[in-house]
């Protein structure tokens, strides 16, 4: 999974700004979707006949959980839960169904602005 992407767009949920928080679960959420769809779909619609590379010495080279020390795979571990427990809490204020809070002008600049947009 492009974890640098994931990392990147998951920053901007804990934005001020709902424009920004609710950008960042759009691209978010379409990153993990074509990283899944990449991973398990595609190579089933590839068929038995697709020939691909053995790349398995690369896996060979990364390092396993268990030799991973403690501290960071915990602190990891953490971040995961706190970031999941956000997105719990705040569910309700991340995906909007009216797309004018991606606006930056506030309702009532709008408002007094609509009389002097021609038509």
């Amino acid at each position: 999974m492009p974890l640098t992407s994931v990392a990147g767009f998951g920053a901007l949920l804990f934005s001020g700004f709902p424009g920004l928080a609710g950008l960042g679960l759009y691209a978010l959420t379409g990153v993990v979707t074509a990283a899944l769809v990449t991973r398990f779909i595609l190579p089933q619609l590839a068929g038995p006949t697709a020939h691909m590379r053995d790349l398995s010495y690369i896996g060979q080279r990364l390092p396993t959980p268990s030799s991973i020390p403690p501290a960071p795979a915990l602190a990891d571990a953490g971040a995961r839960r706190g970031a999941l427990a956000y997105l719990g809490v705040q569910r309700n204020d991340l995906w909007h169904e009216n797309l004018s809070v991606l606006s930056t002008v506030s309702a009532e600049d709008a408002r007094q602005m609509a009389p002097c947009v021609p038509i």
